[in-house]
């Protein structure tokens, strides 16, 4: 059957009376795509193409369709087409080049997997030499073709938007799942389909898309469909996992305290979930999180007085465990106490929070011979260190009576002092004269042992009467009556009165004194060290004291003589009437000048050269000793 959808008639006429033609020909083409996808529209363009002789002068003809199952005629449009697509082109009447004009056929795919011809059939064109040419039929194969363009995986469970699916064990171990998928509508094309599990631990799949479940973990199942008519290839997947289900969960500890400072301030629950290979998320929770607070991991810690509930859960089991906050505190945390007394302090350690659990308290000292502390915590001062205060920590700790191993400690801090108490001089009064211009005077603190300062500061009511040195020496200046006062770091006093009589002011002092001497030393060696004064003529009476900083790099005797013992560093002080000086010396080992060796060496190197015979003779020979 033919369908006659249109009939387009052109007249071109160009009239060229001083050219004579010879007989003209042309072809008529069709041209378009020959393959066409389902339900878009398409064009079938009608060309005249190997023109020879004249120009077209007029073209008419018939557009016939002859099977409409395939495709539905649309509408006829006339294009223009320009000289660069190899189109024909004539003159017009005033020899200007037209664009010739063209049909274009618009269809529509409306079927699947069809083939069929479009003809232009009887199509006439007559040239300007007026003569003219009938067509055969033409014809044009379009093909309908649907090709792949989507696949979609149709798995038998549940896929949530994240394209994950989630099977628990045992139920799924050894079942066999058919998975299917489906492509875009009314695909034409032949394909293939790969299908591919990542984790053949967990479930294999086979090449009809049978899925069997192994084991629990993670596996992406995916398919891939290609076309053998354009070769793309097209993939959906999913992400199964394979869980273990959570069958029960217990807390296997006992309700316990926590305290917000120490040792116990956190604990992780001992917590058993079953089966132990479970995949379901273990979450653990606190009803009061100001109270405490539990990590992801189970670590429960204190935060606040009080007591919270903690709840585990995986899956759909859960347990609980109440978990009480304490704080052990004492009364008085800080304190002073006075060793020349013996003094003592009654101290008190509790718990803020005791609602459900019990112990003792247990009493210690850090420096038991400074203070002791009884078992109901009475802290009794015993003694001082000299110089400063004693810091002493008495520790309190607090004993679980159902788990001795579980225990809580707190401090007090107790300073133990021993002030000075008393001053006492050993003689009020003295008497001084040409035959006995000056006097140590002897003060005695009392406790001898004392946190103060120990030194002592001593004043001359008159100066031109008596001085007096730092370290209490008297000295006679001239005739008369002067208080000497003597007054400890903490303002107790004692004052002694001096009378100076037949005093000729003729004694000469000491004002300083200068130590000389080498400052460096071989081990081995001996120096005696030499004082000059000035003023030169001292007739102040005086005692010379030596002093070693290290008796075992060298020593010093009352004479100032010095002998060095090992290698090192070594400060000689020497003191007079209160006055001090200090010399440096270094001591170093003696180096044979010929051989660097010293003299232990080279009496080791002897010996053994001495057992087979020639050590002496060598070390004569060439002086080596």
């Amino acid at each position: 059957m033919k369908f006659y959808k249109g009939i387009i008639t052109f007249f071109l006429f160009l009239l060229c009376p001083t050219f004579v033609f010879a007989s003209s020909s042309a072809d008529i083409y069709l041209s378009g795509n020959s393959e066409v996808k389902l339900g878009e529209e398409f064009s079938i363009d009608v060309e005249v193409r190997n023109i020879v002789g004249s120009n077209i002068m007029s073209v008419g003809g018939d557009i016939v369709v002859e099977d409409s199952q395939c495709f539905r005629f649309v509408r006829l449009e006339k294009v223009v087409a320009d000289a660069n697509n190899n189109r024909f082109v004539y003159l017009d009447m005033d020899g200007t080049m037209e664009d010739f004009v063209f049909v274009k056929a618009i269809f529509q795919a409306e079927n699947q997997s069809c083939s069929t011809n479009i003809n232009i059939e009887g199509l006439n064109y007559m040239f300007t030499d007026f003569s003219t040419v009938t067509s055969p039929v033409i014809s044009k194969t379009i093909t309908v073709a649907n090709h792949l363009e989507q696949v979609s995986l149709n798995p038998p469970f549940s896929v949530d938007s994240n394209r994950e699916v989630f099977l628990s064990l045992p139920d799924v171990i050894g079942q066999a799942y058919s998975l299917r998928y489906t492509t875009n509508s009314n695909v034409t094309d032949k394909i293939d389909s790969v299908w591919n599990s990542s984790n053949p631990n967990v479930a294999t799949i086979d090449s009809n898309g049978v899925l069997s479940i192994l084991g629990n973990g993670e596996t992406k199942i995916q398919v891939s469909v290609t076309s053998k008519e354009t070769g793309r290839t097209f993939t959906d997947f999913f992400l199964l996992h394979v869980l273990v289900p959570t069958t029960g969960v217990q807390i296997l500890d006992q309700p316990f305290s926590l305290f917000l400072e120490g040792n116990n301030h956190s604990r992780k629950l001992n917590v058993l979930v079953n089966p132990t290979n479970t995949t379901e998320a273990i979450t653990y929770s606190s009803d009061k999180p100001n109270v405490v607070q539990v990590s992801s991991d189970g670590v429960v810690s204190a935060v606040g007085l009080g007591s919270a509930t903690i709840t585990v859960t995986s899956g759909s089991f859960s347990d609980t465990i109440v978990v009480e906050v304490n704080q052990l505190v004492v009364d008085i945390p800080k304190y002073t106490l006075n060793a020349n007394h013996q003094e003592s302090l009654s101290l008190t350690a509790k718990l803020l929070n005791s609602s459900t659990i019990s112990g003792t308290i247990e009493w210690k000292s850090s420096e038991p011979e400074y203070a002791e502390v009884s078992a109901n915590g009475v802290v009794r001062a015993l003694k001082a260190s000299s110089g400063e205060p004693k810091e002493v920590l008495i520790t309190a700790t607090w004993i679980s009576n159902s788990n001795p191993t579980y225990r809580e400690e707190i401090t007090s801090l107790i300073t133990i002092v021993a002030p000075i108490e008393d001053l006492v001089l050993e003689t009020t009064k003295v008497l001084l004269s040409d035959q006995k211009p000056t006097f140590s005077l002897n003060a005695i603190i009392n406790p001898s042992i004392t946190t103060d300062d120990s030194t002592l500061h001593y004043e001359s009511s008159n100066p031109n009467v008596v001085q007096v040195t730092n370290e209490g020496v008297l000295k006679a200046v001239g005739n008369g009556t002067a208080l000497v006062t003597v007054t400890t770091s903490n303002g107790i006093s004692q004052v002694c009165e001096v009378v100076v009589e037949n005093f000729s002011n003729s004694v000469i002092w000491l004002e300083h004194f200068s130590i000389v001497g080498k400052n460096q030393m071989a081990v081995g060696e001996q120096m005696t060290l030499q004082l000059s004064f000035q003023p030169t003529h001292v007739t102040e009476p005086f005692e010379v004291e030596y002093f070693s900083s290290d008796e075992s790099i060298a020593t010093v005797d009352s004479t100032g003589n010095v002998v060095a013992k090992k290698e090192g560093f070594v400060t000689i002080t020497v003191r007079i009437n209160g006055k001090e000086e200090t010399h440096q010396i270094v001591i170093k080992k003696v180096v044979h000048p010929k051989t660097g060796l010293s003299s232990i060496q080279a009496s080791m190197i002897l010996v053994l050269l001495s057992l087979v015979g020639i050590g002496f003779s060598l070390f004569k020979k060439y002086q080596l000793l």
